[in-house]
């Protein structure tokens, strides 16, 4: 996973990269290292482009993801949460049932879905 971090905007920017080579370890470390990364700068809004990520999220990842990330990361100070969608179906789906049960995590985030990483970041920079 590809991490850059606009300190002035608050705004940590992800993108997947060879994720169709990932493991079920290999996740769980990237999202390990991202969790890690949002905590120490104390992100608050975060972009994440999913367009080359080609992993399945399993039922059992998006509960871990659920338990070990979101709380960590969708802090009280956290506002907005864009992602860029896949264009796979099923990529698609993971990722939307991932973020679907984290929203008792994520409470007052905002999370708004994409197509274009222009219209993802348009949003997220507005106020």
């Amino acid at each position: 996973m590809y991490i850059e971090y606009d300190e002035s905007n608050s705004i940590m920017f992800s993108r997947w990269e060879k994720s169709n080579l990932m493991t079920e370890s290999d996740f769980k470390s990237e999202m390990i290292a991202y969790k890690d990364f949002a905590v120490a700068n104390k992100v608050q809004n975060y972009l994440v482009d999913d367009r080359d990520m080609y992993f399945t999220i399993s039922p059992a990842l998006q509960i871990w993801v659920n338990e070990n990330i979101f709380p960590f990361t969708m802090h009280p100070q956290a506002r907005r949460f864009a992602i860029v969608m896949p264009e796979d179906f099923i990529a698609q789906i993971a990722i939307e049932q991932t973020i679907k049960e984290g929203e008792k995590t994520i409470g007052m985030v905002q999370t708004c879905y994409f197509d274009t990483l222009d219209k993802a970041q348009t949003w997220i920079l507005s106020n």
